[in-house]
């Protein structure tokens, strides 16, 4: 992930706190990262195409990262409304594999401890996911 994003101009920072997205006209612009103590302002980071983040909708909303005023009104609510999943856990692998028997598997494989438990139950359910299943170039040549 981190080499195709690099590779394509992006930039990760990692243990950065980010102050704001700066959303105008509706398009995420740009990010403001968190002052630390040794700087004297938060650094403006401006997108060259999509600002990209690993927060829930549940705490994009909730904490203040981006002015709720950018999304219509109902969108909100109902983002807001989904009720949250437990966790399970999802497993991205990779391996050794022929073409032959990669075209023999499915994408997405899900395991269950316990169905009378359910997929929210701890420790009870496992997705893998192999999505060079459906392109070859997610996985280097003789790997899925």
């Amino acid at each position: 992930l981190k080499r195709g994003i690099v590779t394509n101009g992006g930039e990760i920072f990692c243990n950065s706190h980010v102050e704001s997205i700066d959303v105008v006209n509706g398009v995420a612009e740009g990010i403001i990262l968190k002052k630390k103590r040794t700087m004297n302002g938060g650094r403006y980071v401006k997108a060259k195409q999509a600002v990209v983040s690993n927060l829930s909708v549940w705490d994009l909303f909730k904490s203040g990262i981006v002015d709720r005023q950018h999304f219509p009104e109902q969108f909100v609510k109902e983002k807001l409304d989904t009720p949250v999943g437990k966790s399970f856990m999802h497993l991205h692998v990779g391996f050794k594999c022929s073409r032959e028997e990669l075209d023999t598997l499915q994408a997405h494989y899900m395991y269950i401890d316990d169905w009378g438990r359910g997929v929210e139950a701890e420790d009870n359910a496992v997705l893998l996911s192999i999505p060079s299943v459906h392109d070859d170039t997610l996985a280097p040549p003789g790997y899925a």
